[in-house]
């Protein structure tokens, strides 16, 4: 857009993007420094005099510190008594030779020595530290030190805005005349808070200043104004962000968002272009599919979001075990990705997450396994099981029935529940097991045969298990022995409640033994079964908690 612009202007135009996106983690001022710099170093742009603009580039990248080192001549120790020797030796020994005098001839050998210690004493009086006395006296004979000045530019990582405005002050003076450079100041809506405070000053103190005007200079800022956050006070609040927009740029242009009226035509195009096999009649049926389902969960259609659709498709039919899934349940994931994910087997049984097209795939037997297999990246015959094996056992663990009856709506329920009884034969929590199933009918197990089939297995796990009183409750029967009993076949039925009534004959709490076979009557009845035709004659205490019994009960007991 910003070249249709300035495309009938005389001027020659030098297009800079800079993607502040892609330097978030960098220090913004510094990023866009470097960027154009490396930019306009290359010929093409002819600047006028690149000595100086890489001068203005270093100095705004870095800054100037001058570094002066005055050197000194230094002897060792070593050195001053051998120069000290060799001057006053020959000297002593000739004045030693004029005179035959002993006193006078060992006083010209100690002179050097007696110099010497004249000297160390003299610069002890005047203060001067003993280690350093050879070098106070060699500098006697040394004029000046040597003095040298270095100058050099540290980088500065963000730079301040004085030496970034007379950066760009150098490049606006520097242009050829009918040359102008364009910075394009890309992605900032996509930025976090506050590096887009930090962009956007750095475009108001150097580009909209009114002091210092850049006329070969200019700027454009593309953005979503629904996605800019300029400050945490204009969280749902525009016109919070309407006044840093007219506070900062000269014109604004808004650039409605691309319709497209024949997007399946472009889908179509677009969708050939990566599926190279899309000509087949299989395929052609299964695009049918693909484009109802974005056109039911896309609201907006851009070329980018049809691009960025078929491109997810591709990347999913790419995985050797996801080859061979439908089109069909491939759009669904892309489309519900995140929903499908959060909680895979949920998905799998409510499908109100696919309004309006939860109808078509409510009866698809296929969804579930390509769905699952889809979420777990697994072939097509193991979607189910994987994510459902586990949330099963930890609702039949728990005797939650409410998910067993959720379950059930998964196709291979039955199948696998096989598995998870096979694998927890020895389980501790069986009985809740049987809870957990209570409520489930022939059907919801996939017909008369495969029902028996479970429970019988349920029956044989148990062992003895289901034949033990309970001596907490109300009741000698717990709840799973009931329930055990209403889905196991008739013989079984007589043979479980005889060895129950047995165990019973041996209790001595009469109400509690009176009100067990009542409840074991009740729920065996609905089954033809006559409970007081198996009991046998017992002795009991002629007692109150007796006689509230014969109240209670009256003949069908005594």
């Amino acid at each position: 857009m910003g070249k249709k612009l300035f495309e009938n202007s005389k001027a020659k135009y030098h297009f800079f993007i800079y993607d502040s996106w892609a330097h978030q983690t960098d220090y913004q001022k510094r990023a866009l420094i470097e960027e154009i710099g490396e930019f306009l170093s290359n010929p093409a742009k002819q600047i006028r005099d690149a000595k100086e603009f890489e001068e203005s580039r270093r100095e705004a990248l870095g800054t100037l510190v001058v570094t002066t080192t005055d050197s000194k001549v230094t002897f060792t120790w070593a050195t001053m008594f051998v120069v000290l020797s060799l001057i006053f030796t020959p000297i002593s020994s000739s004045l030693a030779s004029v005179y035959d005098n002993w006193y006078w001839t060992t006083f010209c050998g100690a002179l050097p020595t007696i110099l010497l210690m004249i000297s160390l004493i003299i610069c002890a009086f005047k203060g001067r530290e003993f280690s350093k006395i050879k070098d106070y006296f060699v500098e006697a004979f040394n004029k000046n030190g040597q003095e040298t000045s270095k100058r050099e530019y540290k980088n500065t990582e963000d730079p301040s805005t004085f030496s970034m405005r007379n950066f760009f002050k150098v490049i606006n003076d520097q242009l050829p005349n009918d040359d102008v450079l364009v910075v394009v100041v890309d992605n900032l809506d996509r930025l976090p808070q506050d590096k887009v405070q930090g962009v956007w000053t750095m475009i108001q103190s150097c580009f909209n200043d009114v002091t210092l005007r850049f006329d070969r200079i200019k700027v454009i800022v593309p953005f979503d104004r629904n996605h800019l956050k300029v400050c945490q006070d204009n969280e749902g609040d525009k016109s919070y962000i309407d006044d840093y927009i007219d506070k900062t740029f000269d014109i604004v242009f808004r650039v409605p968002s691309p319709v497209l009226n024949d997007w399946k035509d472009y889908f179509d195009k677009q969708w050939q272009s990566v599926f190279t096999n899309a000509e087949s009649d299989i395929i052609r049926q299964e695009l049918d599919w693909v484009k109802l389902i974005f056109d039911a969960f896309n609201i907006e259609i851009t070329p980018r979001g049809i691009n960025a659709f078929i491109n997810s498709m591709w990347s999913i039919s790419l995985l050797p075990d996801l080859k061979e899934i439908k089109y069909r349940y491939k759009a669904l994931f892309v489309c519900k990705q995140s929903e499908i994910l959060q909680d895979p087997l949920n998905a799998m049984v409510d499908l109100n997450y696919l309004i309006p097209l939860n109808k078509h795939f409510e009866e698809d037997n296929e969804y579930c396994k390509a769905i699952a297999a889809l979420a777990y990246i697994v072939p097509l015959n193991r979607g189910e099981e994987i994510a459902l094996i586990r949330p099963l056992e930890s609702a039949l663990s728990t005797g939650d029935s409410e998910s067993i009856k959720k379950f059930v709506s998964v196709p291979s329920f039955s199948s696998i529940l096989e598995k998870v009884l096979e694998k927890n034969g020895h389980n501790k929590l069986l009985e809740n097991y049987v809870i957990a199933l209570h409520g489930l009918t022939e059907d919801d197990f996939g017909g008369t045969e495969i029902y028996q089939n479970r429970w019988n297995t349920l029956y044989i796990f148990l062992n003895d298990k289901k034949y033990q009183l309970s001596m907490l409750g109300e009741l000698y029967i717990e709840e799973y022995q009931l329930n055990l009993l209403e889905h196991i076949t008739p013989v079984k039925q007589r043979e479980m409640a005889m060895k129950i009534i047995e165990s019973l004959n041996k209790v001595t709490d009469i109400a509690k033994f009176v009100s067990s076979i009542d409840a074991l009557n009740e729920t065996l009845s609905k089954y033809a079964v006559n409970v007081f035709n198996m009991l046998q004659h017992k002795k009991v205490s002629f007692d109150e908690p007796f006689m509230d019994c014969v109240r209670k009960y009256d003949e069908r007991f005594f």
